[in-house]
This record gives C-alpha cells, structure tokens and sequence, in this order.
C-alpha cells in the first residue's frame, strides 16, 4: 500500500470515527481500500456501508465490481439485483440504467 493511500485512508478514518454514519465517508475507505488491492477489507467496507445505507446505489454497483474481482459472481448478480430495485424504488435513473447495464454484462 502506498504512503499517499495510508495517509487518506487515515484520514478517512478520522472522519470516519467522528462521523460514524457518513455514508460518503464509509464509500470512501471502501474504494481506497479497493484501490489499494485489499479486497477484504473493501469488501468489509461496502456491506457496512449497505448495512447502514440500503439505498446507497452506487455502493452496490461498486460492491459488485469487488465481489467479481473476488470471481464470487452469484453474490455480485445478488447485489446488483438489490441495488436496481433500490434505485427503481428511489426513481433514479442514471443508477438504475448503469446497475442494469452491469447486471447484463455479468448475466447470459
């Protein structure tokens, strides 16, 4: 891991412990940790996310993305599924056309 990624992922932490609940934060230390190949602690990061934040659309679509790269596509396709009723629900369209779009590319 790289020291520029330590650093914003500590800094994200900070922001993290002083505001629990922030769901952009939560996202944040998921990706970084992505980013940084660390695919369990991504992982941990985006269910605590969507635990806290259902609706959180773009935390499914990236959810998904790190349950493909972990090659757990049964699990991807479930919360991609999860996350377009969400954003139907939500009548958002922008996610609800790119979570539907993603969901084909990973079902025949």
């Amino acid at each position: 891991m790289s020291v520029e990624t330590k650093s914003r992922l500590e800094q994200l932490q900070k922001l993290h412990a002083a505001d629990p609940e922030d769901d952009f934060c939560i996202y944040s230390i998921a990706q970084e940790y992505a980013s940084a190949n660390d695919l369990p602690l991504s992982l941990q990061w985006f269910e605590k996310l969507l635990a806290q934040h259902p609706t959180h659309a773009y935390g499914h679509y990236h959810y998904a993305k790190i349950l493909e790269r972990c090659e757990r596509l049964d699990e991807a396709v479930a919360v991609l599924q999860r996350g377009l009723a969400q954003a139907k629900q939500a009548k958002d369209m922008k996610a609800t056309s790119e979570l539907a779009s993603y969901l084909d590319e990973l079902t025949p």
